[in-house]
C-alpha cells in the first residue's frame, strides 16, 4: 500500500528489491515458455498490461496467452523451491492470487502454471506443469478483495494528502 500511494505521490514506479534468486527466475523465464512450448507443440502468445473491465487501478500482467481461453504463468524457483512443487503436484498456493488477478483482468478461464529447472540432468525433471482453473466464485472474491484494498488506498492517500494544500 505504501509503494502505491509513494507512486501516487511521485508519479513514478517504486523501485522493488530482486535478489540473486528472483533475478535468475526472471533471465530464464523466456526459455521455461520455450521449454513449454516444445514440450506441448503448443505456442504461446505475447502478453501486455490488462485492466480490469470495472475496477479501476486493478490489472495484471500474465507471462503470455494460449489459444482463446488461456494464459501461462512462468516460474523459475531455486532448485529445492522447484522440488517441492513438482513432488507436492499441485499449483503452489502464494501463486494463486496472482493468477486469480489474471483471469479477473484478462476474462480467461485458465492458466497453465509452469515451473522450470534448467538444471536438471534429466530432461524430463525440468518442466512441471499443472492446470489452474478455479470457480467463478474464487475470481469474484479475488475482485472483492481488490476493491477492498483500493478503497483502503483511497482512505490513506486522503490521510497522506490532508492539509497539503494549505500554505505555509
Amino acid at each position: 500500500m505504501r509503494e502505491i500511494l509513494a507512486e501516487r505521490m511521485t508519479g513514478e514506479s517504486v523501485m522493488h528489491y530482486v535478489n540473486d534468486a528472483m533475478q535468475y527466475g526472471s533471465d530464464n523465464e523466456t526459455a521455461a515458455i520455450a521449454a513449454w512450448e516444445a514440450q506441448t507443440g503448443e505456442f504461446v502468445k505475447p502478453a501486455s498490461f490488462y485492466r480490469h473491465p470495472r475496477i479501476e487501478f486493478f490489472g495484471a500482467t500474465p507471462d503470455g496467452l494460449i489459444g482463446d481461453d488461456g494464459l501461462i504463468e512462468a516460474k523459475v524457483p531455486t532448485s529445492s523451491t522447484f522440488v517441492g512443487w513438482r513432488m507436492a503436484g499441485v499449483v503452489p498456493e502464494e501463486h494463486h492470487a496472482q493468477m486469480l488477478a489474471q483471469l479477473a483482468c484478462t476474462g480467461r478461464k485458465w492458466v497453465q502454471f509452469v515451473a522450470f529447472e534448467p538444471r536438471a540432468h534429466n530432461p524430463r525433471l525440468r518442466l512441471f506443469v499443472k492446470r489452474f482453473e478455479p470457480e467463478l466464485a474464487a475470481i469474484q472474491a479475488v475482485e472483492a478483495e481488490a476493491e477492498r484494498f483500493l478503497k483502503e488506498v483511497d482512505l490513506q492517500w486522503e490521510l497522506l494528502t490532508a492539509g497539503a494544500d494549505e500554505s505555509h
